[in-house]
């Protein structure tokens, strides 16, 4: 059998599709999914729905599935964090190239 650290299980956790009942709705920019059409959006939650844009590009806005204050519209179904910047300094002090 095969053993899995720990540091793979986070990653694992981390990259994982999330239920949108659960995303931050404080400013923090994530990614969410749309049954409706396969759309993926880099978008956050703004006054009482989320904004962003979408994989083509396109500016969208929705809410969440399963909120019964709304019928019509595109409805999120899933989020999932951002990764983390790349590192901006190697170890030897020197700027990414």
């Amino acid at each position: 059998m095969v053993e899995v650290s720990d540091e793979f299980k986070e990653l694992v956790e981390r990259i994982a599709w999330r239920d949108i009942a659960c995303a931050p709705k404080d400013g923090t920019f994530i990614l969410l999914w749309c049954q409706e059409d396969g759309s993926r959006w880099l978008a956050s939650w703004q006054s009482d729905r989320w904004y962003g844009v979408d994989d083509l590009g396109l500016t969208r806005q929705g809410q969440s599935a399963g909120d019964p204050d709304h019928v019509t519209g595109w409805f999120l179904d899933a989020w999932m964090p951002l990764p983390a910047p790349p590192h901006t300094e190697r170890e030897d002090g020197e700027g990414l190239r």
